[in-house]
């Protein structure tokens, strides 16, 4: 079996040199061989050098300079990696990184049986900041070499600021990834492995994410979504060893957030829209608490001759009308909408059998396909309080843009009936208030019961 190691490297020609270092000392079972691929994204600095020193030292090791352009990403860079590779299995590495002399040899054992998986390699120091001068303890480096690797790594995990910032999800389902509901927003490729032929199936990475960040979601993601599984790899985990960054933490995230809206508007799923507000490891906690409120149902029920009255008063035109929060089947047979817009894939395969008419989404109404104004009237119901409040504005400002009319459904009095799931939603006077800071004219149409209907629109179609 034969494993290729793909690093691709920008101006990092010092960490490089540690890093080759490190695969020079592996130490192979019987039957294996590895490669060595770097992939230089244009670089400005010694990186060829510092490959060509390792010729002799690594028995198949190979250099591919990628000219510097506008184009130029770690996508592009990783996908030559693929694409020059000749192992059946892939390594992705960055360039400063400490492996233990088993590291090839435990990959290999744990992917030949498993032709469908990622291992995630654990990572020490991915956070840790560079020298003392940031308050990094780095003492646990100063006799690193392969020979000690175990030992620093005893060391490194009694040190909190070099703990894996994914651990604690490792840690929470038992290294079974299974368990999360986006096991993929940890397919970090600092450090991870699979088959090549599964890179490959998934068309290997998007060269449009262009920046930092995000190219590697993406790529788990499409992994994810074709069946691919994923797991710890405890028996090789890396060091990050710690280096001055190249770009300021503000570029960094202007490009992430451009690439995080970018691969919602590729796949527009409610699991990449939510993502636009926890762009992390905690975009599982946040899918789970979501999926809890659906599946419990915590939002009120709403009588039938207040939803007949919005019925009459709202969607009775020829237009196209959109419904967000209704989970109910009772609920919505009585508004009689074109489109839904549904929180949980399980509700939307529901609603979609119970309304084969409709249209039914399955996303939350934060960032949608709808062109402007697509919309005769948009209905929401309480579903909007049970966000945080920058969350309620993003939804309640698209449904605006979306919507020539917005008609929030809603129960004053529902407030602690709100809280029983653990999480409190917000008042309708918080609300309001929140809404009114964000430009939305607030205006109540009718109240009925215990329901009332309050109109949404934006303050600049009411300026004189």
């Amino acid at each position: 079996m034969k494993l290729s190691v793909v690093i691709p490297t920008y101006n990092m020609a010092s960490l490089l040199r540690e890093g080759l270092s490190y695969l020079a000392a592996q130490q192979l079972v019987p039957g294996l061989e590895f490669e060595v691929i770097v992939i230089d994204d244009g670089s400005a600095d010694d990186t060829r050098g510092v490959v060509e020193a390792f010729t002799g030292r690594l028995p198949s090791l190979s250099y591919h300079f990628l000219p510097r352009g506008p184009r130029s990403c770690r996508a592009a860079a990783r996908n030559r990696g693929i694409e020059v590779a000749q192992g059946e299995l892939l390594t992705f590495l960055d360039s400063g990184l400490a492996l233990s002399p088993r590291f090839l040899s435990a990959v290999s054992q744990q992917l030949s049986q498993a032709p469908r998986r990622m291992l995630i390699h654990p990572v020490y120091g991915l956070v840790a900041r560079y020298g003392t001068k940031y308050g990094s303890d780095v003492s646990a480096l100063a006799s690193l070499t392969p020979e000690s690797f175990d030992a620093a790594c005893e060391q490194l995990r009694r040190l909190p600021e070099w703990d894996d910032p994914r651990e604690g999800y490792f840690q929470l389902c038992g290294d079974r990834l299974e368990q999360l509901k986006a096991p993929w927003m940890l397919g970090w490729t600092t450090a991870v492995s699979l088959p090549r032929a599964l890179a490959r199936e998934a068309g290997g990475f998007d060269a449009d994410f262009l920046g930092w960040g995000m190219e590697d979601i993406d790529f788990s993601y499409r992994l994810h979504l074709g069946g691919a599984s994923f797991a710890v790899a405890r028996e090789a985990p890396v060091v990050h060893l710690p280096h001055p960054p190249l770009s300021s933490t503000a570029d960094k995230q202007r490009s992430h957030d451009a690439n995080v809206l970018r691969m919602h508007r590729k796949h527009r799923t409610r699991e990449t829209e939510v993502c636009l507000l926890f762009s992390g490891p905690h975009l599982n906690h946040a899918l789970a608490r979501l999926d809890d409120l659906v599946i419990q149902g915590v939002g009120p029920r709403y009588a039938v001759d207040m939803l007949q009255a919005l019925a009459a008063s709202h969607l009775a035109g020829p237009g196209p009308s959109l419904a967000v929060g209704v989970d109910g089947f009772a609920e919505a047979c009585h508004l009689p909408v074109t489109h839904m817009l549904a929180p949980h894939h399980t509700l939307r395969a529901r609603l979609a059998e119970q309304f084969p008419e409709r249209t039914v989404e399955c996303l939350l109404g934060i960032d949608t396909p709808f062109p402007d104004g697509f919309f005769e009237v948009a209905v929401v119901t309480d579903f909007l309080r049970m966000f945080p409040e920058a969350t309620a504005r993003r939804m309640a400002r698209e449904l605006v843009r979306i919507a020539r009319k917005v008609v929030l459904l809603c129960t004053p009095g529902a407030e602690m009936y709100l809280s029983q799931d653990g999480q409190p939603w917000a008042s309708l006077e918080a609300l309001e208030s929140s809404l009114q800071a964000e430009g939305l004219r607030w205006e109540e149409l009718l109240v009925q019961g215990d329901h009332t209907l309050i109109a949404l629109s934006s303050l600049q179609e009411h300026a004189p």
